[in-house]
């Protein structure tokens, strides 16, 4: 993993994305950190607790690690919205990445989500 600044359009504007990029070296330590998650949710289970929901670390960093695009950190640019969570610097394309833990699913997007 490492950071990147690249130029990009969103959404029409030009900006500077600080991005998170990612290689397959990453997939054993992502697949630690969910397995420790995983362990985490199943313990509070047995106790009859509230459950961890899914950390956007996980649900994004997965993303980014199977489809190849990167995960957002900063974003500069007169006026650009940062509502996403990952840019895919192949198609220029912003993305918003929703997971969910429970059933029914809760997520949601928020009001100023493009």
């Amino acid at each position: 993993m490492r950071l990147v600044e690249k130029k990009v359009m969103v959404f029409g504007k030009e900006a500077t994305a600080e991005l998170m990029e990612f290689d397959k070296q990453d997939r054993k330590k992502w697949k630690t950190l969910f397995d420790l998650w995983v362990n985490l949710k199943m313990g509070m289970r047995e106790y009859q607790a509230r459950e961890p929901n899914m950390l956007e670390g996980i649900s994004e960093v997965a993303f980014c690690l199977y489809s190849g695009s990167h995960r957002l950190i900063g974003l500069k640019g007169n006026g650009v919205s940062s509502s996403f969570d990952t840019f895919n610097v192949e198609n220029n394309k912003a993305e918003q990445i929703k997971a969910c833990s429970v059933m029914p699913d809760l997520t949601s997007f928020g009001p100023k989500s493009v």
